[in-house]
């Protein structure tokens, strides 16, 4: 039996047009894309189906067969397909097609590029959270390289100057890690850039930088990881997810608890575990948790955006983010992306 509470739509054309149909239509729960047609092999649509595992058509020919598609939008401009379609669509089919179409694309453009503009800015204020703890690692090692240098001033005993420059050496790589690390979060994804990222490094990464943010002494962390998990995405959109939930995980904690980072490759599936012993989120919280701008945070710890930018990228790249928590135990969040078959090690 046919749900008719879902919306069954099919694609023309897997230009910048339809690629930006693909992934907004793909994160409502209501539509069901049913498949996407274009005659390049190698546009970037197609290859985001195929991703996303939407079945993908060279011909618009092989329409004539489609049954139970109740929205066609056609972003081919080519008035030959739209004359097709209308001589040989279902009567329940409605056609998206011609300048109506253009101005529909033109506006989920739009709309695409203020949510990158958002989740960047997202990033750029969750930096000011930090600044405390960078401050403390970054004055740190900079207190060592001038109580060092003074040392190799005034020492005239060879081993002595030797310790010391060793000792600045230790604390300039100290600092160029924070630096690099703030550098590769902090950045602009590229536009579109798709690469195999390997989640296991990112995972690690992605701890380097969340641990400036927040106080971990007595943390714990465990790493049980995969050696296989690899994911089809933009390698900085990942670290941005994880950074956030490390950070969330940290501050949870306080300073004192459990940390786990895990990755799983089964069933086609990467699924990436980030698990905290910390004090947990109230089940009324939950609902809520991934809706922009809700936070639990005190005042000036939190911008409200980490968890919605989290959910929106997961789900860009075919993911699904959930959550589980229990207050006064901790709290566990789940991301599972499609696996890249016999990604190398």
């Amino acid at each position: 039996m046919i749900d008719q509470s879902i919306i069954r739509v099919l694609v023309l054309g897997g230009g910048q047009g339809g690629t930006a149909l693909l992934e907004l239509f793909f994160q409502l729960p209501h539509i069901q894309i049913v498949g996407i047609v274009d005659t390049n092999p190698h546009a970037p649509g197609l290859l985001k189906a195929k991703q996303l595992h939407i079945p993908v058509f060279s011909n618009y020919m092989q329409l004539n067969n489609q049954k139970d598609v109740d929205l066609i939008v056609d972003v081919t401009g080519d008035p030959e397909v739209s004359k097709f379609l209308r001589q040989q669509r279902n009567p329940t089919t409605e056609i998206l097609d011609g300048a109506t179409a253009k101005l529909f694309w033109e506006i989920l453009g739009h709309e695409k590029q203020m949510e990158g503009c958002l989740l960047q800015t997202e990033k750029l204020a969750s930096i000011g959270t930090f600044v405390s703890s960078i401050a403390h690692d970054v004055n740190n090692p900079l207190y060592m390289i001038l109580g060092h240098g003074q040392n190799i001033a005034e020492d005239t005993e060879e081993q002595s100057t030797k310790e010391s420059a060793q000792c600045i050496v230790a604390a300039t790589k100290r600092i160029t890690k924070i630096c690099r690390g703030l550098t590769l979060y902090s950045r602009a994804p590229s536009p579109e850039k798709m690469e195999m990222v390997h989640v296991n490094s990112q995972l690690d990464e992605a701890w380097n930088i969340a641990s400036f943010a927040a106080n971990h002494q007595d943390v714990i962390i465990e790493k049980h990881y995969d050696c296989s998990a690899a994911i089809q995405a933009n390698q900085d959109d990942i670290l941005q997810v994880l950074v956030n939930l490390i950070v969330n995980a940290l501050h949870a904690m306080e300073g004192v608890g459990v940390l786990t980072l895990a990755s799983v490759c089964q069933n086609g599936s990467v699924t990436l575990h980030i698990a905290d012993t910390g004090s947990g989120i109230p089940e009324n919280h939950l609902p809520n948790l991934f809706l922009p701008f809700f936070t639990t945070k005190p005042k000036g710890m939190g911008t409200g955006l980490g968890l919605y930018s989290a959910k929106s990228i997961t789900e860009k790249y075919g993911g699904q983010i959930c959550v589980e928590s229990e207050v006064g135990k901790g709290t566990a969040f789940s991301l599972q992306f499609p696996a890249i078959e016999h990604a190398p090690t």
